[in-house]
């Protein structure tokens, strides 16, 4: 943000008598000074801020940035969401090099982490755990923005703020005297729930402003606060008899005065896993099938179904062709419209992308699809595969809006152990908290042998320059 100039204090009356008589005997000696009346003010002149241009609005821009080749993926990841952000405003990216191939031809460079230039040296040198620092540094032959930080919680506040404060439609712009220094609080912003144990966490609030998490086992727990104390769990289905096993993933959605859930269960009859559609007219069950068995299909393994209502007021579900059952392998996630009373499919499956079409995918499963629409109109998919560092959240976009349309992968994901976290974790949901504020919930870690239990965890997310993005940087005040 820019920095604000404070003006001088005004000068007294008796001061100013004083220049006043101060001055009428310099005109007497003949000294050619203007005249000043008693009880006029004067100021000191706000001095001008020199700006500096990263980027234009145009995508035009002398600099590159550079991240270091020893930092971790999350480091990237952070530098993509600085990318993204000129991205959106200009329609170009900045060029993007490692330390490694950082010549000494680059005069006009932004610097994240410890590059190995004196610049940034000396900014890390200066922070102690969870601060960091954002500084241009003028030099003869051109600039360097400096993104200093100990940890990846600062990491990530820097690079927040730095987004908030000086990246608009205008372009990339900083002062030319930025030095800023600031501590991130994002474990703070983080709620780590009371729910222990409870699998693919879906996040339900009914207008009582009663908050209900369902997750596998077909368990709920319930809570008037997001970190308070949950109690349950409670069973709320009615079992179908043909589901013998795998009560995986129920997601509960108010639709049409009635809740419905979407939930996967292994069929004794077919011996597959499979979709189905359950509806109460309480959130807290009990819930009875109203679709023939699996809606999906039979001969499938599919799971993780999830409710989407589009533009149009269609009903579909997407949901996920499991590995186990295609014939490469590979996951996919594929899509169907469903009857008006979701009681049945009316089309054929679509399939919208596989679990290798991003380049983080280090595994062929795709689970946990959940669907978003943003103010800006764009639809999100939330979905989860494995990255380096183990379960993670990506995120895909439909190319022109629908359902069936061409789905592109983010490099980044919403939520990676990468990004600076104690643990993995994965098969995200979004909702909105009493405030109206986007929460992520999700399962963390992915496994009880990460050294914690399964814990349903909330954190903070928002829609800038055109993603999803976790929002753990808050404004300072001035």
């Amino acid at each position: 943000m820019p920095i604000i100039y404070k003006k001088k204090k005004k000068k007294t009356k008796a001061s100013l008598a004083f220049i006043a008589l101060a001055l009428a005997c310099l005109a007497a000696c003949g000294k050619n000074e203007p005249a000043v009346t008693v009880g006029e003010t004067t100021e000191e002149p706000v001095p001008e801020v020199k700006m500096v241009t990263i980027a234009d609005k145009n995508g035009k821009s002398d600099f590159v940035l550079v991240v270091d080749d020893n930092e971790s993926d999350g480091a990237r990841l952070n530098l993509l969401q600085v990318r993204d952000a000129v991205s959106a405003v200009s329609g170009k990216r900045m060029e993007t090099v490692n330390s490694i191939l950082l010549r000494d031809s680059y005069k006009k460079t932004v610097l994240f982490g410890s590059i190995g230039r004196e610049s940034s040296e000396k900014a890390n040198a200066e922070l102690a755990k969870d601060e960091y620092i954002i500084r241009f540094c003028r030099t003869d032959e051109g600039g360097e923005l400096v993104v200093a930080y100990n940890g990846a919680a600062a990491r990530m506040c820097a690079v927040d703020r730095l987004i908030d404060d000086y990246i608009s439609d205008d372009g990339f712009i900083v002062p030319e005297d930025l030095d800023i220094k600031g501590k991130c609080g994002m474990k703070d912003a983080v709620v780590t729930t009371s729910i222990q144990g409870l699998r693919d966490p879906f996040i339900l609030r009914t207008d009582d402003g009663t908050y209900y998490a369902y997750g596998t086992g077909w368990r709920y727990y319930k809570s008037n606060k997001l970190d308070g104390i949950w109690r349950g769990p409670y069973s709320c289905v009615n079992a179908p008899a043909d589901a013998i096993d795998n009560h995986w993933a129920p997601e509960v959605h108010f639709y049409n005065g009635a809740y419905y859930m979407i939930t996967t269960y292994k069929s004794a009859k077919t011996g597959h896993r499979g979709c189905t559609v359950m509806k109460s007219l309480s959130p807290e069950g009990p819930f009875v099938e109203i679709s023939d068995g699996h809606i999906t299909p039979k001969d499938w393994d599919s799971i993780d179904g999830t409710l989407y209502i589009d533009g149009d007021g269609t009903p579909w579900m997407i949901f996920v062709h499991e590995w186990t059952s295609t014939s490469d392998g590979i996951g996919r996630m594929a899509a169907a419209r469903l009857s008006s009373d979701l009681s049945s499919f009316v089309s054929e499956p679509h399939e919208l992308f596989t679990a290798r079409d991003p380049g983080w995918a280090k595994n062929n499963v795709t689970d946990g699809c959940f669907m978003y629409r943003a103010a800006d109109g764009k639809l999100w998919m939330l979905w989860s595969n494995w990255d380096s560092e183990g379960y993670c959240v990506g995120l895909a976009y439909s190319e022109d809006g629908t359902v069936t349309g061409k789905w592109k992968q983010e490099a980044r994901r919403l939520y990676t152990k990468s990004l600076g976290f104690d643990f993995d974790g994965g098969h995200g949901m979004l909702f909105s908290d009493a405030d109206g504020s986007l929460k992520l919930a999700l399962h963390s870690p992915n496994s009880s042998s990460a050294g914690r239990s399964e814990t349903t965890v909330i954190l903070p997310v928002t829609e800038k320059y055109g993603k999803l993005v976790l929002d753990f940087y808050k404004p300072r005040e001035e």
